[in-house]
Parts: C-alpha cells; structure tokens; sequence
C-alpha cells in the first residue's frame, strides 16, 4: 500500500474538498482532509498514506501553491494577549472599568444551562473531527470536550 497521487492531483483533490467543507462555514485539518481521501475512496489507509499527504500539503503551503487558510491545525495554536503594547497600572485600571460601563452583560452573563440540573457537554472521539462540531456547539452554548484519539 503506497501513496498513489501526483502531487498536482493532490493538490486539486484537497483543494476541492477544503473548498466544500469552505463552503460550509469548516476548516478542515490534514488529517480530516487524509479521512476524506480515504472515505471517498481515493487512498487506502494507513501511515504510507498519511504520511506522503502531510508531506506533499506542508511544502505546498509554504511555497505558496496552496492556501494556509483551508486547512486548520488545532494540534499548535497560539494565544496571544488582548493587550497591544504596554501600558500603566492607572491605564489598565481606566480600561477595564471603561469595558466594564460599556458592556456588562458580557460580564454578567452565565449561560443558557445555567441552574439547569443536567448540562450537555459533547465529547467527540477525535480531536479531527472537532471542527464539525465547533459551531452547533457554540451556537446551543454546549460544551465540546475532544478526546486526542
């Protein structure tokens, strides 16, 4: 079992299938996008396959002839802070009861299962497949718990 796309037609195929689930509001990651090769069809499963398609994805997106936005990788993300550049003590403090006057219900607010005896949380095997279930979950203000496989 051997990888058997060029690299051209993999990168079409992938392209097409990010551009879908585009489409859809979702980002895929690289190991969504190998799922979706093997679903369809189109490979056989397993680490010689895998393995040639992260290859052939990650030097084409940093030589430019794929885009970096199709595809998401939650494995490495970077949090950054609200705070652009420094500032005083006394600064801090102005902003944050500024904030405070301007929108306290986003300071109040406790959710919609709030007091409710029983809260759902979804947990989701794979942690690929959380981007499927991100916005539902968002939306019904529902946790989502993935499991890393």
């Amino acid at each position: 079992m051997s990888y058997n796309h060029s690299t051209t037609e993999t990168l079409r195929i992938s392209r097409e299938i990010c551009e879908e689930y585009a489409d859809l509001g979702m980002r895929v990651t690289v190991r969504q996008l190998y799922y979706q090769f093997v679903s369809r069809g189109l490979e056989a499963n397993g680490q010689k396959v895998y393995k040639p398609l992260v290859s052939i994805l990650s030097k084409a997106r940093l030589d430019g002839l794929f885009p970096m936005d199709l595809i998401e990788d939650r494995g490495r993300t970077v949090t950054t802070s609200n705070i652009a550049g420094e500032f005083s003590v006394r600064q801090g403090v102005a902003a944050t009861a500024r904030d405070l006057r301007e929108a306290p219900s986003g300071y109040l607010w406790s959710g919609m299962w709030f007091g409710q005896p029983t809260v759902p949380v979804v947990w989701v095997e794979k942690e690929a497949l959380s981007g499927v279930f991100e916005e539902p979950c968002t939306r019904l203000d529902v946790g989502l718990f993935a499991c890393k496989g």
